[in-house]
């Protein structure tokens, strides 16, 4: 639906005279795109399967409904919220309401006085969204002048106006097409309205818009991309990406969107409706669904800070969900000619010790599962010496007393203790703090406030866990963050370390908040969050 008039001339049809390299560079692209999305596994984050009542409006907590007329494109219908009497509406004779059979159904009616009133709803302020799989199941009605849409804005539109906020038109349908054509089109500035980047669809096999068994319009959107489809979401017919759209216009499309849905009626799109125009007309949508990604690549870690020691260096990285293994890379030249050091890791952490003291490396970290690698993270450099490490500004022994240079357990707030007197395998782990330390615990729901130091200092913060007490990868599940900012998401003591009773320590750069203190928070996913011991640099 578009926030502009428009001739809708597809000019992209005169873009025919590319060139044969570009047309099999296209190409090729489209058939990795489709082999992405089948290769796709999607997540349900939001859905209204419209299952009220017969009559009941749609829920108020997820849609918000317009009153009045579109004063852009020429259209002609009153738009009529649920419940409304504002004439021409009518709450007798409603145009947004569910039928009781798990349908919403949008109507539109041609009054005694010969006006039209419709329906049009979206989820602005109530739910937002930014990439996912959206779709919606729809039996739509040809007419003339009839102009159903389904379709989402940027949420900035306030701010930015139309059309630099963004307009993804998921589906269309105007008379011209016929009853077996749609169209999906992305708007921006630079290419709306008439020049809007789009595509028709025509269903196979004589499939029609108001077929009995209805048909799923969708839009798988990632970053810097959008793939368009109909009932398949593996067979997307239409891809837009940033090299789709003009020379020198803006891609405003990696920002967060809200979900529309209306059915207009006339303006200089669709054309008028006549005496043809079924009256009263319905729109009917089993549902409207929001995905996000399952499976797939993993998106990238982020490095921590390396410390080194005497031709080692000790790497640490941010888990990567839905990550199976991890390739750690390095190079002599920052940011090219990357080698790979060590594939197939599981643990979250990684001691090099292929290096020469007095040499810079620079490392990236990726992520890997059955569906392939993620982009790589960051870069750190470290350069290896035999030098002692900084003592600690602070060492605590959480749960436990003090021992040697870590002090007991203190700055907590939640939590409690507990001490395993077991065998601690600290080979994998560069400056481990004392065994004792890893025997001591503080588990729950907890979190440290440490002050004392410069308000806007920089450290380096290092977390030292041992799982002591479950037993295998799975069972004790948690979040960490500092200052505010997650550093460990469904971190897995067991997991990151590759064993029970193993050291492990992740490793981050914290900068003390204005009053001075640095804030570690531990929050449970599954069996309590722990910490064996805190230090900070």
């Amino acid at each position: 639906m578009k926030a502009r008039q428009r001739e809708f001339s597809r000019q992209h049809d005169s873009r025919s005279k590319l060139t044969i390299n570009l047309l099999l560079g296209m190409l090729l692209l489209s058939l990795m795109l489709v082999q992405m999305a089948s290769a796709q596994d999607w997540n349900l984050v939001w859905s209204d399967e419209f299952n009220g009542p017969a009559g009941s409006a749609p829920s108020g907590a997820d849609w918000n409904f317009v009153l009045g007329k579109n004063p852009a494109n020429g259209e002609l219908e009153f738009y009529c919220p649920p419940g409304s009497n504002t004439s021409p509406c009518s709450a007798a004779d409603p145009n947004i309401f569910e039928d009781g059979n798990g349908n919403l159904v949008i109507r539109a009616i041609r009054t005694p006085s010969g006006t039209w009133t419709s329906g049009r709803m979206n989820t602005s302020g109530k739910h937002t969204f930014q990439f996912g799989r959206m779709e919606a199941r729809m039996k739509l009605v040809p007419g003339a002048g009839f102009w159903p849409a389904f379709w989402m804005l940027g949420t900035n539109i306030g701010s930015v106006g139309w059309p630099t906020c963004g307009e993804q038109d998921i589906m269309e349908w105007v008379p011209q097409y016929t009853p077996t054509t749609t169209s999906s089109t992305d708007h921006g500035p630079g290419y709306s309205g008439g020049n809007g980047i789009g595509r028709r669809f025509t269903f196979p096999n004589g499939g029609r818009i108001d077929d009995a068994s209805y048909h799923t319009y969708g839009v798988i959107w990632s970053q810097n991309q959008m793939q368009y489809y109909r009932d398949d979401p593996t067979k997307p017919f239409f891809t837009v990406t940033p090299a789709s759209i003009p020379a020198g216009t803006q891609w405003v499309f990696n920002h967060p969107f809200f979900i529309l849905m209306n059915f207009a009626i006339g303006g200089g799109f669709p054309g008028p409706p006549n005496a043809s125009s079924p009256s009263p007309a319905d729109v009917l949508v089993d549902y409207v669904r929001v995905y996000k990604p399952g499976s797939g690549p993993p998106a990238a870690p982020t490095l921590s800070k390396p410390s080194v020691g005497n031709n080692q260096v000790n790497l640490s990285w941010t888990a990567s969900a839905g990550a199976s293994t991890y390739n750690v890379k390095r190079t002599f030249t920052s940011g090219v000619n990357y080698m790979i050091v060590q594939s197939g890791l599981t643990a979250t952490s990684f001691t090099d010790t292929t290096v020469t003291n007095g040499t810079t490396y620079f490392y990236v970290v990726s992520a890997q599962n059955t569906a392939g690698e993620s982009p790589n993270s960051n870069e750190v450099s470290a350069t290896p010496t035999n030098a002692p490490p900084p003592p600690p500004v602070l060492a605590i022994n959480a749960g436990g007393p003090a021992i040697g240079a870590f002090v007991a357990d203190k700055d907590f707030t939640g939590g409690m203790t507990s001490t395993h007197a077991v065998t601690i395998d600290t080979s994998g782990v560069i400056n481990p703090a004392p065994t004792q330390v890893y025997q001591s615990i503080r588990f729950g729901n907890f979190s440290y406030t440490i002050p004392g130091f410069t308000a806007g200092s920089t450290h380096t913060v290092r977390l030292h866990f041992a799982e002591t007490f479950w037993t295998a990868a799975g069972q004790r599940v948690f979040n960490v963050s500092i200052n505010g900012a997650a550093v460990l998401t469904h971190f897995d003591i067991v997991a990151a370390a590759g064993a029970t009773h193993k050291a492990i320590v992740e490793q981050f750069t914290a900068t003390a908040g204005s009053t001075g203190a640095i804030t570690i928070q531990f929050v449970t996913v599954t069996n309590n969050a722990a910490i064996n011991g805190i230090e900070i640099q």
